[in-house]
């Protein structure tokens, strides 16, 4: 469920995982958005309010109008790293990937 998802420079979003009995909150600011080009983001887990990765998205124009996205992700430290691929955070990327190209395919 998304609360908010405002992708223009100064905006921001906060959405919402569930998974059986549980929820995962997550928000960001969007600090530069320059549309089929770039996103620079912030992305923090509701639950580890300390944990924030600083994201940059570049999107890169391929032949046959097909695009390739790139993206970082910086932490502040490696046992931030750590404790953010530990908590799941991979598995729910590759989910959201998978319906992505789910929903480009269709």
């Amino acid at each position: 469920e998304v609360e908010r998802y405002d992708c223009v420079t100064g905006g921001g979003y906060r959405y919402v995982q569930r998974h059986e009995d549980e929820e995962y909150w997550f928000l960001g600011s969007f600090h530069e958005v320059r549309e089929g080009e770039l996103i620079v983001q912030t992305f923090a887990f509701e639950g580890m309010p300390d944990g924030v990765a600083l994201e940059k998205l570049v999107f890169e124009a391929l032949p046959d109008g097909r695009t390739r996205l790139v993206s970082t992700s910086l932490v502040d430290s490696f046992e931030d790293r750590d404790a953010f691929v530990a908590s799941g955070m991979e598995q729910g990327v590759v989910e959201g990937y998978e319906k992505l190209d789910e929903v480009l395919a269709g």
